[in-house]
């Protein structure tokens, strides 16, 4: 972009990302329907708010050692929002962990 060229940001928290994954699901998913799951704010839960889509998010991931640090059955209630208030907005849902 500084020397003038066009620039397409494909990975998250950019739009391409997760209109490609909504255009994989098919035409008639309503994205309201759609939960994005992550652990990362500046990323997985940026692109999500940005995309307009419910998220999930994942506090024993990349933040764990906010929230979790006594380990991930225990939560800082204060990191936890304190990390809420840095970003500027919450996640729908949260999740210690997330196993399928």
């Amino acid at each position: 972009e500084t020397m003038g060229g066009t620039v397409i940001q494909a990975g998250k928290p950019f739009p391409p990302i997760y209109d490609m994954a909504l255009k994989t699901l098919g035409n008639d998913i309503d994205p309201k329907q759609v939960l994005a799951v992550g652990d990362a704010f500046h990323t997985d839960m940026a692109g999500a708010r940005g995309r307009g889509l419910d998220s999930l998010f994942i506090t024993g991931g990349i933040h764990r050692s906010a929230i979790h640090p006594k380990g991930v059955g225990h939560v800082d209630s204060e990191g936890l929002l304190q990390l809420l208030s840095n970003e500027g907005f919450s996640p729908r849902y949260m999740a210690p962990t997330l196993i399928w």
